[in-house]
């Protein structure tokens, strides 16, 4: 597996990920609900955010961030490796999974 270095720039990941710090990318293009990613936009942004499927639809949050990012995943770069505690990783993915049923709820999906 091959790995890259990137600095994180803002907030939008905190407590977890803070601006400025520097995290440890595993090169791969397939992820689960869940997973951290770094990825480019369509506007050639570089993104860290949580990623997550619903109906085969690939979909990012930020971890501060209220609603899914309308962000298109164009380039993938891997998955951001962090410390997380499995207790927050359930927590995270039950979170996510609740978030999306309300989106698909009240028929913004």
């Amino acid at each position: 597996m091959r790995y890259i270095t990137i600095r994180v720039k803002g907030n939008c990941m905190s407590p977890l990920i803070k601006d400025g710090d520097t995290v440890s990318v595993r090169k791969q293009k397939d992820f689960v609900t869940g997973d951290i990613i770094a990825y480019f936009n369509e506007q050639h942004e570089l993104i860290v955010h949580r990623y997550a499927t619903l109906f085969g639809l690939e979909l990012t949050k930020a971890d501060r961030n209220r609603y899914f990012d309308s962000f298109i995943i164009e380039k993938p770069l891997g998955r951001v490796l962090v410390d997380e505690s499995v207790v927050k990783k359930v927590f995270m993915f039950i979170r996510l999974k609740i978030e999306l049923l309300n989106l698909l709820l009240r028929g913004k999906v």
